[in-house]
């Protein structure tokens, strides 16, 4: 069969047939993600899919594999196999060292084909895309399911790659190869190459030294709560001071901070960093020692009064902390109730006062009838 009737049918195959197609990438995307969100072994990548158009297909084979055939040996059935990222899947990942969890997790619930890890077809001196690309179907058991009738006997190529690397090959694909440009240009794109993977490599080491500050963080605040909470007593007000290297307050310790005050509320770390920053933008002099005499002194009245106030039918964490901060310092941190907010709180203070002068009257009174 010659070229031009060969790719005919297949454009024929490929229109009657692109339904499926699109199935088969809806499909694989949706379980690549369900299989990969929520762990605990990396952040949640992104997970984008794409069905090569026709045209693009017949361009690839004619550029990559027709040199390899005859006229007698094409044939569609050849062109289909050689042509394996009709369905594509890409993984981006935060970090390079996340490639090999994702990868596992992978080659355990997939058919694999075939795998290409283009870091290996790069020389010692040699710098350029890295990635991981896998030609994947559905494993036996799922394909056996129902739901996947149609698409069971699609192949899927998955590519595996950082967030650093896919910017590095989107551009380098965009400029060095849609257009012919000239070698000494093509040289500074490579030289180009290996500042992204340098900046990856960099990632990682940030990652990792930041991980051990937060848990060094984690502990200090740990154990400075623990230690304020024994000292503290029914009647004793407490002032906290801590040794000099642990005053800053930071949006690090500060989250683990609520978080170890409040263990049963699911804290997200941009909402902490926020109302962190809220605070800092009223007195950035707010320390940690401040904060813990704040919470150690006041906790327990601001939960009373949310326990005995008929108008508030709960507060979370976040507001508890402004009424906190706001007894701590009621010049500087007023800015933090909203108007309703300090009226309740100040009638609640007045209520409780009148009614503790009305007791110290009452047993005055005893007393001289006594």
């Amino acid at each position: 069969m010659n070229w031009n009737t060969c790719s005919f049918q297949y454009n024929e195959w490929y229109v009657a047939n692109n339904r499926y197609f699109e199935l088969a990438k809806d499909i694989f995307q949706s379980l690549i993600t369900s299989l990969l969100m929520d762990r605990n072994e990396f952040d949640n990548p992104t997970i984008e899919g794409r069905v090569k158009d026709k045209n693009g297909c017949i361009s690839k084979f004619k550029r990559k594999y027709l040199k390899d055939y005859d006229e007698n040996d094409l044939s569609v059935e050849i062109v289909k196999e050689r042509l394996t990222d009709l369905i594509g899947i890409r993984i981006i990942c935060l970090y390079e060292d996340d490639i090999p969890p994702i990868e596992e997790i992978i080659r355990r619930n997939f058919k694999v084909i075939g795998k290409t890890d283009k870091t290996s077809l790069l020389s010692d001196t040699q710098f350029g895309y890295k990635g991981l690309h896998y030609d994947l179907m559905l494993s036996e058991d799922r394909g056996s399911h129902e739901e996947y009738r149609f698409i069971k006997d699609y192949k899927v190529e998955v590519q595996i790659r950082t967030i650093i690397q896919h910017a590095w090959s989107t551009l380098d694909h965009k400029i060095k190869y849609k257009h012919e440009i000239p070698n000494d240009l093509k040289r500074s794109i490579n030289r180009l190459s290996a500042i992204f993977e340098i900046a990856d490599f960099e990632f990682i080491r940030i990652k990792d030294e930041t991980k051990k500050y937060v848990d060094q963080a984690n502990r200090e605040i740990d154990q400075i709560i623990n230690e304020a909470d024994s000292e503290k007593t029914e009647k004793h007000t407490v002032k906290i001071k801590l040794p000099e290297a642990v005053k800053k307050l930071d949006a690090i310790n500060f989250h683990q901070f609520m978080c170890l005050k409040y263990p049963a509320y699911n804290f997200y770390e941009y909402k902490t960093q926020h109302i962190l920053n809220e605070i800092f933008e009223i007195y950035n002099q707010l320390t940690l020692e401040d904060l813990l005499s704040a919470f150690s002194n006041h906790k327990e009245f601001v939960e009373q009064y949310s326990k005995n106030n008929i108008w508030i039918f709960s507060m979370n964490p976040y507001t508890e902390l402004r009424h906190i901060l706001y007894l701590h310092n009621p010049s500087v941190y007023s800015p933090l109730l909203s108007k309703n907010q300090f009226d309740g709180l100040i009638g609640y203070i007045d209520k409780i006062s009148e009614s503790r002068l009305e007791i110290m009257q009452d047993e005055c009174l005893g007393n001289e009838k006594s």
